[in-house]
């Protein structure tokens, strides 16, 4: 018997050691080592009270009455079956077997291997209390004096197993809400991916804008830059244009009046053309009336040397 709650006890410490050392989620260590030293806890009791005949008086059965082999769960069929250890998965692919689904899986089998486990040794345990009951039950395994202490035992074995029901229920309940929390926790990590992605597409986006933004900038200040000297360029040449303008109308005016001087100058040269013209006439009558005069003088005096 000593031998049984050995191996149990090493079971439940290499079962809390693999559970400490494995790459399982951290936020399922604690309540499963909770829900392994709390059965081991109820257990020991039942092992001191039903499985130990030697340091128990009112258990005392006498020799022959049945064999050890019936009694002890070590050598029965429903012995606690150690439970495979998953898999762990390689270093090299831990990045992409490590998801919320994976973490979700492996939380489930935690729990339903600490749930094979509790049910083993709940069973062990009823087997060996049944078996020792049915003895204890007949009327040559108990004395008038140890039926009081027996029946006591009984009574604090019910109420051990009235605790024990409840401590079931509770971490029943336990494990519900850890399923829950276990999908909620998936559920947020999946949204926090998405939302750290959209963060890092935001991001991303938001720097191109802050690049694009700054070559608009560049652009916009070389632009105005242009502008200005478009502008500059426009003033001067409007202040030209001013200037060609007012050159303009003073050789304008100029010409009017050079103009008004070279149409007196023709009005006076018509003028002294028409005298010099009245001159040129009268001078030619005088020279034509001298020219005929002097004809007639002429030929008078031929006339009279011819008389």
């Amino acid at each position: 018997m000593s031998a049984l709650i050995a191996t149990s006890t090493v079971g439940l410490l290499l079962s809390v050691a693999y559970l400490f050392f494995s790459n399982s989620e951290p936020n399922l260590r604690v309540p499963v080592i909770v829900i392994l030293l709390t059965l081991l806890t109820l257990a020991m009791p039942v092992f001191r009270l039903y499985c130990m005949p030697n340091k128990t008086p009112a258990c005392k059965v006498p020799d022959g009455q049945f064999d050890k082999s019936t009694i002890e769960p070590g050598n029965r069929n429903h012995d606690v079956e150690l439970i495979e250890k998953p898999s762990r998965p390689e270093q090299g692919a831990l990045d992409s077997t490590v998801t919320p689904a994976y973490l979700l899986n492996a939380a489930v089998g935690k729990i339903d291997q600490a749930d094979k486990l509790t049910d083993a040794i709940n069973d062990a345990t009823l087997d060996t209390v049944d078996l020792r009951a049915a003895d204890f039950d007949s009327p040559t395994s108990l004395t008038p004096d140890s039926e009081d202490e027996f029946n006591q035992l009984r009574r604090r074995l019910g109420r051990e197993f009235a605790k024990r029901k409840e401590t079931e229920k509770h971490l029943q309940i336990t494990r519900k809400a850890m399923c829950r929390l276990e999908g909620d926790l998936a559920a947020e990590t999946a949204k926090r991916e998405s939302i750290e992605s959209r963060y890092g597409i935001i991001r991303k986006n938001l720097i191109d804008t802050r690049h694009e933004l700054r070559r608009s900038h560049a652009a916009r200040a070389k632009a105005l830059g242009t502008a200005n000297e478009s502008i500059a360029f426009a003033r001067q040449s409007v202040e030209i244009r001013a200037q060609l303008e007012s050159e303009l109308i003073k050789a304008q005016q100029t010409l009017s009046s050079r103009h008004s001087i070279m149409s007196n100058l023709i009005q006076t040269l018509e003028e002294e053309k028409g005298l010099t013209q009245l001159d040129i006439h009268s001078l030619a009558k005088k020279v034509l009336g001298h020219k005929i005069a002097g004809q007639g003088k002429r030929s008078e005096s031929i006339s009279l040397t011819d008389e």
